[in-house]
């Protein structure tokens, strides 16, 4: 049982393909969330690509993370943390995900409100 006083903010801010730190980043996600350790996930820079409409990661050998982040709710959670400059392309978002949008001052206050913060 992981110590309550423990949690975690994820923030990936690599593209979700070309390598594979934006899965790994969710592995971690996901693996928190199974040990009822509270966890956050933060998405900047490229990282909120993920969250873009009609991708084909099929082209280049990869599979959508789409469905993974789509599963987050099923691990109860339901908010996903944006970097409020990637508002402007993004589409619709996974389905039973809220989205909240993070500038300079509310990104401290995550790190703040957090024992741990993993980067990827």
């Amino acid at each position: 049982m992981p110590d309550q006083t423990t949690s975690v903010l994820v923030h990936i801010k690599d593209a979700p393909y070309g390598n594979t730190h934006f899965k790994d980043a969710l592995d971690v996600v996901l693996t928190c969330a199974a040990f009822d350790m509270p966890v956050t996930l933060a998405l900047s820079k490229y990282a909120a690509t993920a969250l873009l409409e009609n991708q084909q990661p099929d082209a280049i050998g990869q599979k959508s993370l789409l469905k993974q982040l789509s599963a987050l709710p099923m691990y109860d959670i339901d908010t996903l943390w944006v970097d409020e400059s990637a508002a402007s392309f993004l589409g619709t978002l996974p389905v039973g995900l809220t989205v909240k949008y993070f500038n300079k001052d509310e990104w401290q206050n995550l790190i703040h409100s957090h024992t741990r913060l993993m980067s990827f």
